[in-house]
């Protein structure tokens, strides 16, 4: 998988030249994964047919999303999981009472 150089993107990279990572079988996003853009907790996962990949964060999947899907990407988002509320999604932040 590409690593955040420090050097901003305009685009995001040609599907070329991402190594095939995808993992087999779960698709939940960890916290360890980070935006290939800008090194951000990854919240959006663009996923083409020969199983490469580029993770995002919430702000550049949505900036990229369009391009991705035209690329022929299956864009998974799971920036709900920002938004607090009873079904599931919550804010990550919060900290446990009593810790």
């Amino acid at each position: 998988m590409p690593k955040f150089s420090g050097t901003p993107w305009v685009d995001p990279p040609s599907i070329e030249n991402i190594p095939a990572t995808v993992p087999a079988g779960d698709d939940q996003l960890l916290v360890s994964d980070r935006c290939d853009r800008c090194g951000a907790q990854a919240f959006v996962r663009a996923i083409w047919p020969n199983l490469r990949e580029l993770l995002f964060c919430a702000h550049h999947g949505r900036k990229y999303a369009k391009k991705l899907r035209d690329d022929g990407a299956d864009v998974i988002d799971q920036s709900w999981r920002l938004v607090d509320g009873e079904t599931g999604p919550r804010d990550i932040y919060s900290m446990p009472d009593g810790v």
